[in-house]
């Protein structure tokens, strides 16, 4: 009987362990790459049999595989879901089902955006400009709409553009760069809720090399008329923005074009100080840097004859240093052949050009002596003031300023001098000629209140003062 009990005992025993390592057990595990999940079956000790494996996803969709095959989704949209597998054995004859085991898991799609974009180089070759267009793109896994497309070009400029609701998103977008180069351009893309996605390539524009031109003519003048007209012709692709004049007797002047042109700026009118040949040069500079000079010469012929005269010009080195030149006045088939300088403070030189740096500051009557080729001698003297260590002085007020400009200028000297304004760019957009007293001097500039609000710089000089000043103009 104790070895039936002990056979018993040890049939029980053994179908216990078996059903111990042979129960089911139904599991599996996920990897989230985006919107689309992997879902990889762990399922083990299913038996034998007909089985299958039923997969839901949490989002009304589902799945049949094999009871130890996985499966893999891809979600409309970011958020939380309940995935579940059920694994089933179905009996050999029938096709009743008997539910083996199941597993469910929470799973979660963090929002994630992204943003990209292509371009494409249009070149106009007249001008050398590049109009490159953009073409962007951006995705969203919570299916939230874009609300902001903001670009930067690389160039120093950028824009943003918010989107309408109902309408196409703004991706596309065109741009004008100036000339070829390496720009480094982003696409930034906000959506509802708060999402923004970033995006940046290199754009590689083609140098071109661009040709800049214009007409300079003379109006009809007496040739032996000491006032000369002179006008120039623009190309009609490219807007013109400065023209600046040398007129060959020591005098140049820039002129800031207007936009719209007005006609009148291409004219200029200048007085010649005497008869002689000059060279007269006019320098245009176009929108986006391309710039053109031509030269041509100007005759103006001597009225009678037995003529013999010059004069000079003087130009600031430095605070103790001017440069000097001469230009002679003779018959024609006459040259000079020397020219020779007294400085006023007893030293002399020699030469058509020449600096002269001066000990100290104070006025001077510097000459010049003239010998033509035909004997012909003539003296020029005019007063010299330098500065040295001094500084004229310039206070603007009220400053920031509205309407009316005040200009207190301290001159070390009584002369004539200029007076130029010129906006953050750099180009002139005002200029005066004042006669200045030694000493204090005050002037009003009321025309200044029709300027765009910005920062601007004030210059005084002459032949041998400068002062700068800068206001802010509301």
């Amino acid at each position: 009987m104790k070895k039936i009990y002990n056979l018993l005992a040890s049939l029980f025993t053994g179908l216990l362990l078996h059903a111990q390592t042979t129960t089911p057990n139904v599991n599996f595990t996920f990897a989230v790459n985006g919107n689309t999940v992997t879902f990889t079956n762990t399922s083990a000790n299913l038996g034998e049999g007909v089985k299958r494996a039923f997969w839901t996803f949490g989002d009304n969709n589902r799945a049949t595989t094999g009871a130890y095959d996985g499966v893999a989704h891809q979600y409309a949209l970011a958020g939380t879901y309940q995935a579940c597998l059920k694994v089933y054995r179905y009996a050999t004859n029938s096709n009743d089902s008997i539910l083996i085991g199941s597993e469910c898991k929470s799973i979660t799609l963090e929002q994630h955006c992204e943003a990209g974009f292509q371009w494409v180089d249009t070149l106009t070759n007249s001008i050398g400009a590049h109009y490159v267009k953009f073409y962007g793109a951006a995705s969203n896994n919570a299916g939230k709409r874009i609300t902001e497309v903001c670009w930067n070009f690389g160039d120093g400029t950028d824009t943003c553009i918010s989107a309408t609701t109902g309408a196409a998103p703004p991706l596309s977008i065109m741009h004008r760069y100036s000339q070829g180069g390496t720009y480094n351009a982003c696409i930034k893309v906000k959506f509802d809720g708060g999402c923004v996605a970033e995006k940046c390539n290199t754009v590689v524009l083609s140098h071109v090399t661009t040709v800049c031109s214009f007409d300079l003519s003379e109006a009809a003048a007496n040739t032996a008329s000491l006032e000369r007209k002179f006008y120039v012709g623009l190309m009609t692709n490219r807007v013109a923005e400065k023209i600046c004049w040398n007129f060959g007797d020591g005098t140049d002047t820039c002129v800031v074009l207007a936009n719209p042109l007005n006609p009148q700026q291409l004219m200029i009118v200048h007085h010649y100080p005497a008869p002689g040949n000059y060279n007269v040069c006019a320098k245009v500079t176009y929108a986006g840097g391309c710039t053109a000079e031509r030269c041509k010469p100007v005759s103006i012929a001597v009225a009678h004859s037995n003529v013999c005269g010059g004069y000079m010009t003087d130009s600031t080195i430095n605070a103790n240093t001017i440069r000097f030149r001469g230009l002679g006045i003779q018959n024609n088939g006459d040259y000079v052949l020397s020219y020779n300088w007294t400085f006023g403070d007893g030293t002399t030189g020699s030469g058509q050009t020449i600096n002269h740096t001066f000990a100290s500051p104070g006025r001077y009557n510097v000459c010049l002596y003239l010998k033509t080729n035909t004997g012909c001698e003539t003296r020029i003297c005019n007063p010299v003031g330098v500065s040295g260590n001094a500084q004229p002085q310039l206070v603007l007020t009220p400053n920031p300023v509205v309407n009316e400009l005040h200009a207190t200028f301290v001159s070390l000297f009584q002369q004539t001098v200029t007076v130029k304004i010129y906006n953050a760019n750099g180009l002139m957009v005002r200029s005066y000629v004042r006669a200045a007293n030694a000493g204090t001097n005050n002037w009003n500039f009321s025309d200044v209140g029709t300027l765009p609000t910005g920062v601007y710089s004030v210059i005084v000089q002459s032949s041998n003062q400068f002062a700068t000043a800068i206001f802010f103009k509301q």
